[in-house]
């Protein structure tokens, strides 16, 4: 599944969020997210779809 990084999904699909506020939403699970190595990585489909957004992957 295609993953982006956090701070780049806080500011595309929730508003403009900053790379702080980004990382807070990914902490509270606003922000569905994977870990590769030591890295975390947003996931798009959960935040394509939560906008209203179909995609098909």
């Amino acid at each position: 599944m295609p993953a982006i990084d956090i701070p780049d999904a806080g500011r595309l699909f929730l508003g403009g969020l900053s790379r702080n506020a980004s990382y807070a939403a990914a902490r509270e699970g606003l922000i569905k997210t994977i870990t590769i190595g030591r890295r975390k990585k947003a996931l798009t489909k959960p935040l394509a779809e939560a906008v209203g957004v179909t995609v098909k992957f």
